[in-house]
């Protein structure tokens, strides 16, 4: 198979769909991760949509996962599960407390916005700087490296965007040469290269230095034709342990969260995911229906976990739901409504340790239609905080979140 051939010619179509207007590293990443799921080689690249349609009988009655001895949720002041619906009719909120880009546009918390040269793809902040993609509709992605004032200070060649630390002090991308490049401190130190097609960059440990007498970091990463990887400071570049066939979230406490089901799988049979606890050596839960990649992922204390639903006919997901971390425990669900059925969530992003920034998306025959971005809270609490009209006007490529 050829998946970057395959996401080329998907985005291409994606591209003429909408008249040429600029589509989103999700859209990109989702639309790879349908073409994968469709060929039962499932990635979970550290970016961002995709699944789809078909809701799970667990989420009707019963525990969502297979353990239904499950002790309580650990999060403190969890009293309820609640489930909450995305409605464009709900009323507004205050506008995200996270950085994020609209266009060429980067929107501060506090209002202020910047211009940037281009329009990115995807936008991640490592120290004082910004790591930004673009160009993957042409099959060559790059990132500029911009400095505090948004000025590009140097471009490279790589496979996907970056990913960053907790603490954004250190960052990490796979070069086109498959060579795993951090960055902290204004400069860029290689760990060794990257076995497999097409390496994907999903999580980095570590904080301040990727030098190894400084504490050194990791790098986790999935590549077709190989199992998760993760690459060290110490020049070491190991399998993932946990039994996974991608990984598509990795929190600083260590626990691993992916896909288990084998790539040789029948397409029967069901998609599953495990959240593996590192530092024990255990596996601590085990799902199927719902899968963790291409989503917020653990929340900022560790504690939750972001998983979407999985179809068997590559649409991407109507709902998405929390659950703690170590039990599988479902803490809250998040569903559009009934109609209309174009509508589908496009990405999440944790705002903070009790609340998700969902986005929706809603396509026409014509357009990509309208956008939507809501704050949820674990309370139950729904607000509606951007809106972007394709259908009138105000085509723009979707909000990405700065965390």
């Amino acid at each position: 198979m050829n998946t970057e051939k395959d996401l080329t010619a998907e985005f291409h179509h994606q591209a003429d769909r909408i008249d040429g207007s600029p589509i989103s590293f999700d859209d990109v990443v989702g639309t790879a991760g349908r073409i994968k799921r469709r060929r039962r080689v499932t990635t979970g690249v550290a970016a961002l949509a995709a699944a789809a349609v078909i809701v799970p009988t667990a989420m009707f009655g019963g525990s969502l996962f297979d353990n239904d001895a499950a002790p309580e949720p650990a999060r403190p002041g969890i009293q309820q599960v609640h489930d909450v619906t995305l409605d464009p009719s709900l009323p507004e909120g205050d506008p995200p407390k996270l950085a994020y880009t609209d266009a060429d546009k980067l929107v501060e918390p506090d209002g202020t916005t910047t211009t940037m040269e281009q329009v990115y793809a995807g936008t991640d902040r490592v120290g004082d700087e910004y790591l930004a993609a673009y160009g993957f509709e042409g099959a060559e992605p790059m990132i500029d490296i911009l400095d505090s004032d948004l000025t590009v200070t140097e471009t490279v060649k790589t496979n996907s965007g970056a990913v960053a630390s907790a603490d954004h002090t250190v960052a990490a991308w796979i070069a086109r040469d498959n060579t795993i490049m951090t960055r902290f401190d204004g400069q860029s130190v290689a760990l060794g290269k990257a076995d497999g097609v097409y390496p994907q960059p999903v999580a980095i440990l570590g904080s301040g230095s990727c030098m190894e007498e400084a504490g050194g970091c990791r790098v986790f990463f999935n590549a077709q034709g190989k199992g998760p990887m993760a690459a060290d400071s110490h020049g070491n570049i190991e399998e993932v342990p946990g039994s996974f066939t991608n990984i598509g979230a990795v929190s600083p406490d260590n626990l691993i969260a992916g896909l288990v089901t084998p790539q040789n799988a029948a397409p029967t049979d069901d998609l599953c995911s495990a959240v593996y606890d590192e530092q024990a050596s255990k596996r601590l839960f085990k799902t199927c229906g719902w899968t963790f990649d291409n989503g917020a992922g653990f929340s900022p204390d560790n504690l939750l976990l972001v998983g979407q639903s999985v179809e068997s006919d590559g649409s991407s997901p109507r709902s998405i739901t929390v659950v703690d971390a170590r039990t599988g425990k479902k803490v809250l669900g998040i569903d559009l409504p009934d109609k209309p059925r174009t509508a589908y969530i496009g990405g999440s992003t944790w705002e903070d340790d009790e609340h998700l920034l969902v986005r929706t998306s809603r396509t026409t025959m014509t357009s990509p239609g309208v956008e939507n971005l809501y704050r949820v809270g674990l309370d139950g609490s729904v607000e509606r905080l951007l809106e972007h009209d394709h259908e009138n006007g105000t085509m723009t490529a979707s909000w990405m979140m700065i965390r």
